[in-house]
């Protein structure tokens, strides 16, 4: 776990929902996986040859921009819009076929919410991500969801960053963010004033519990 503080005491956290609420090795390779078989037939090529692409085109764009981009906006830079990316993850991406309630995490959400404005962002559709936080059952916690489809721009664009502070009525600087990538998660907030958790093993999340008081 790495943590960088805010520049002013904290009103709200938002959380990245895939690899960073829950930590399922299968489910996460599964997705990428899904999305590039289904890239490899819309492009008519063999899913390897595909896979070596995508591969391709992300360490051509790490650099130029000094950072990994997401797969959505990696399949922007090879000719698929967020809109077809969009369909693609709400037809193959099933969060119920490999999560399932977590107890835990329900009792660290609950006890964050009595303090702080929670918000989710994520770059899959609302739908998937919707799922996904009802199959934990902790959808209950979040006063906001963010997804892909919401401002059709994929993290690390600032739009959905932007989307969901606007409805948590917080600014950048009284915001902490939850994640498992610093360019793609927490890289926008901070560089605004706010701060960071970047989510590295299993047992990082239910710490951050006591750290956030601290993260000024």
């Amino acid at each position: 776990m790495k943590t960088f503080p805010a520049s002013k005491p904290v009103r709200a956290v938002l959380f990245d929902i895939d690899n960073t609420l829950y930590r399922h090795k299968r489910y996460v390779f599964s997705q990428v996986d899904l999305l590039i078989h289904r890239l490899a037939e819309h492009r008519g090529e063999k899913p390897e040859r595909t896979r070596a692409l995508v591969t391709r085109t992300r360490e051509q764009i790490i650099a130029r921009t000094g950072r990994k981009p997401s797969l959505g906006n990696t399949f922007v830079a090879l000719g698929v819009p967020i809109t077809t990316s969009v369909a693609w993850r709400k037809e193959l991406i099933h969060p119920e076929a490999f999560l399932h309630p977590d107890p835990a995490l329900q009792e660290l959400l609950c006890k964050l919410a009595g303090d702080y404005r929670l918000g989710a962002i994520t770059n899959n559709p609302e739908e998937v991500g919707m799922k996904t936080l009802d199959v934990l059952g902790v959808s209950q916690y979040f006063e906001t969801l963010v997804g892909l489809d919401t401002t059709m721009h994929s993290k690390p664009a600032w739009e959905p960053f932007a989307f969901a502070l606007a409805r948590l009525g917080v600014a950048p600087h009284e915001t902490v963010v939850v994640g498992d990538r610093y360019d793609v998660d927490l890289e926008p907030v901070i560089c605004r004033g706010g701060g960071g958790v970047l989510i590295e093993e299993d047992a990082d999340l239910p710490r951050i519990l006591d750290l956030l008081p601290e993260m000024v």
